[in-house]
């Protein structure tokens, strides 16, 4: 809990809203495990099916520390309800930092400095070298 509020106090402070879903429910629920194509719960090492139980409070205790809000979804159908519910409440422009791109050009100067160099070396390996 110390973690979470210290980092709700960081969002909080750099202007961040935090929208806390809670899965499933406070007293427990089995988690539901797809294994060819049959579904099965979720068991720990003595066989027992896990439960995950959600900590309301905690979660609550970040959104309203954020100034966000906090959701409970039961089931795949609450969950995507409180996704369409979030996705319709604020909309924020953003302003985008532009960074214009660039043509390198090295490579035309690198193939002009190559094809002066050979036409040096044939030069000066022929009749045209200067003696000294």
């Amino acid at each position: 809990m110390v973690r979470a509020s210290a980092a709700a106090h960081a969002a909080r402070a750099k202007g961040i809203k935090i929208y806390a879903i809670g899965v499933g429910t406070p007293e427990g629920a089995p988690i539901p495990v797809y294994r060819s194509g049959e579904k099965e719960y979720l068991r720990d090492q003595m066989g027992n099916v896990v439960l995950a139980k959600v900590d309301e409070d905690t979660l609550r205790g970040i959104a309203d520390t954020t100034g966000g809000r906090y959701f409970i979804a039961k089931d795949e159908r609450a969950l995507g309800d409180v996704y369409d519910s979030i996705a319709g409440m604020e909309k924020k422009e953003l302003t985008v930092k532009r960074i214009k791109g660039y043509t390198e050009l090295f490579p035309y100067f690198a193939g002009a400095g190559l094809l002066f160099l050979a036409v040096g070396g044939v030069l000066g390996a022929g009749r045209l070298r200067v003696l000294s």
